[in-house]
């Protein structure tokens, strides 16, 4: 882990927060979710219990699959609960990925 991780974890992170109220951003946080579970190895991947990959994934299978089916159905009222289901758990997966790079990051000081 490194520096670079950090920087664009925290980058990642600020752009969730900055698109969080507003539906018409998941499709741009979508791309940046299966960008950041690409970097990360994507389906190539070992699994670790609890990894951010494995995290992401599920994030991809439950809460975004979760919107565009109920926004498929609701076009125009849109889906604001699934949405804020989809950030809050997006959300987490990268503040636990970005907490568990700090203290690598500090134990190796």
């Amino acid at each position: 882990m490194t520096e670079e991780k950090l920087e664009r974890l925290e980058k990642v992170l600020a752009k969730i927060e900055s698109h969080s109220k507003d539906e018409r951003y998941f499709n741009e946080l979508e791309d940046l979710r299966e960008e950041e579970y690409r970097l990360e190895g994507g389906k190539t991947a070992v699994y670790v219990m609890g990894n951010y990959r494995h995290n992401l994934e599920q994030t991809g299978w439950k809460q975004a699959e979760g919107y565009k089916n109920v926004k498929r159905r609701r076009p125009v009222k849109g889906a604001p609960s699934e949405y804020s289901d989809y950030i809050r758990n997006f959300k987490h997966d990268v503040q636990d990925e970005l907490f568990r790079v700090k203290t690598f990051l500090n134990s190796q000081k």
